[in-house]
């Protein structure tokens, strides 16, 4: 059996933890070519881009971080972004011609909470402006901080996904700088339930977020301020524990795909009717002709899918419903290590199986493949 690992290493001698399995390329045969095409998902690899099993050229590609011009560099393995442009027709590669990255949302982690850690220590639970945010010491990237130093008081730019729950899970966590009253920014998108003159509910996941944009610029609202709009609010607090953003700026928001586009679209089930009728992130999906990976998928709300289709009248029929797998940990010893092919194995329940790290393994405790030793203890983190 060979693993192969594509994303970061933690613990004390070795964790290599694999970005995103479970995928492969847009389907086969013909692929998705041609224009009207996007790409929702997380970043599993660099070297160009790599999003939903497929690696994207980015010579000449325009990168929006946040509303600004940015770059590549901006980017993180594990950050939610759209990329637009065209597959080929192997369906693995292709080219972006535009990647755009914007968080789901962004504040602090309130003085006064506490930041919860499950009986594995996988995982830990925070609020971010009232909103519910699960990290994984095995799924997250870390950038600026680490599963271990979350505390309160902290101020984090969150990308990932929501579930059923309104639980949003971390796929990236970016460190921002230190809570100021009344000047720190913080960010939410979600969807306008109620309107009042200067004054309005947000729901962000399952949580309502309260927002006065007495001075807001509304300048990214065309028509105005509607409820039922998907909108993005940013703003200020004036504590790290208040309930109410004083926002700076509203935009409108459009997370859609365009009727006749070509799609691809990772995220949790988050409403589910039949195998053959459900909604990732929110969006409709027609999985009734769609081939299943594996085979023997069941479907059900909270899980994890990678779709591919194309979408007519709104909704997302899709070719193709893949699982994202969930990770796994194996503590063992390393054997057989092979430095110039970078591979080494572990015994797992009295299996070998056959570890490969590629240019996006991360080493920590400094180890490397050149180091690693028959004696070196491996957490192994993986899919």
């Amino acid at each position: 059996m060979t693993r192969h690992f594509a994303k970061r290493a933690t613990a004390t001698a070795l964790i290599l933890a694999l970005a995103a399995c479970g995928g492969g390329g847009s389907g086969g045969g013909a692929g998705i070519g041609g224009s009207g095409y996007k790409s929702s998902g997380t970043i599993t690899e660099f070297g160009s881009i790599f999003v939903n099993g497929v690696e994207f050229q980015t010579t000449g590609s325009v990168f929006e971080i946040e509303d600004s011009p940015g770059a590549q560099s901006d980017l993180r393995i594990g950050m939610r972004v759209v990329v637009e442009g065209s597959v080929d027709a192997n369906g693995t590669t292709g080219v972006a011609t535009r990647v755009r990255f914007e968080d789901q949302l962004e504040g602090p982690i309130p003085s006064a909470s506490t930041v919860s850690t499950d009986a594995d220590g996988e995982t830990k639970s925070f609020t971010i402006l009232g909103v519910p945010v699960t990290v994984s010491g095995v799924d997250t990237t870390f950038v600026g901080t680490t599963f271990a130093t979350i505390a309160p008081g902290a101020v984090l730019q969150i990308s990932g996904f929501f579930d059923a729950s309104g639980l949003l899970h971390a796929t990236a966590v970016v460190n921002k700088s230190a809570f100021t009253p009344n000047a720190t920014v913080v960010e939410a998108k979600g969807t306008i339930t109620s309107l009042a003159a200067t004054t309005l509910a947000l729901r962000v996941g399952n949580a309502t977020l309260d927002v006065d944009f007495t001075s807001a610029d509304l300048s990214r609202v065309p028509g105005g301020l509607a409820t039922g709009q998907l909108v993005e609010v940013k703003g200020t607090l004036a504590a790290d524990t208040a309930t109410t953003i004083a926002s700076t700026a509203i935009k409108l928001e459009d997370d859609s795909f365009n009727e006749g586009a070509q799609a691809e679209l990772e995220g949790i089930i988050t409403s589910f009717g039949s195998p053959s009728s459900f909604a990732v992130d929110g969006q409709q999906v027609n999985a009734s002709a769609a081939a299943r990976t594996p085979a023997n998928l069941t479907l059900r709300a909270g899980i994890k899918v990678e779709v591919e289709g194309s979408i007519t009248n709104g909704v997302l029929q899709a070719t193709a419903v893949k699982l994202r797998e969930g990770s796994l940990r194996v503590h063992a010893t390393a054997s057989n290590v092979n430095t110039s092919a970078n591979t080494f194995d572990l015994l797992v329940a009295g299996q070998a199986v056959t570890v490969t790290a590629n240019t996006s393994t991360e080493m920590e405790d400094k180890t490397s493949s050149s180091n690693l030793s028959l004696a070196t203890l491996g957490n192994v983190n993986g899919r």
